[in-house]
């Protein structure tokens, strides 16, 4: 069973290396995952779907070139993660920059649940789906 601090860095880690698989271990078999806020609403069981949804984004979303933490909060039961990643869409070529807000909820030292907060007319936009600002 991980500690909180193993946990938190861990996930500050996993945003560092862009997602290579450090939080595998941390995951709860049947952890969920609730992407891209109240506006999209996509929602993943297992860990076997988290990670799969997780590399979709960087490997067929999105190439990031740099992720800026900007803050890490920790509760009792929850890490809240506010971080920038910053890119293009490999759709459009277009600049990506994004601010997202993930809280991990932690229960008997495994990751049980993620849910994501996003700008998602930036996502639409880098990715073609909105007009784009000149």
């Amino acid at each position: 069973m991980a500690t909180m601090d193993e946990i938190e860095k861990a996930i500050i880690e996993n945003w560092n290396h862009l997602g290579t698989g450090i939080l595998d271990p941390y995951w709860a078999d049947d952890a969920t995952y609730d992407a891209g806020g109240p506006a999209r609403g996509s929602h993943y069981e297992g860990k076997a779907a988290i990670k799969a949804a997780g590399a979709r984004a960087i490997g067929q979303m999105f190439k990031i070139e740099k992720v800026t933490i900007h803050r890490v909060i920790r509760g009792k039961d929850a890490i809240v993660v506010q971080v920038r990643p910053e890119g293009t869409s490999r759709k459009t070529g277009r600049p990506y920059a994004n601010e997202l807000c993930y809280i991990y909820t932690v229960k008997d030292g495994k990751l049980v649940h993620q849910y994501e907060y996003l700008d998602t007319i930036s996502s639409a936009r880098a990715c073609g789906d909105m007009p784009y600002p000149s």
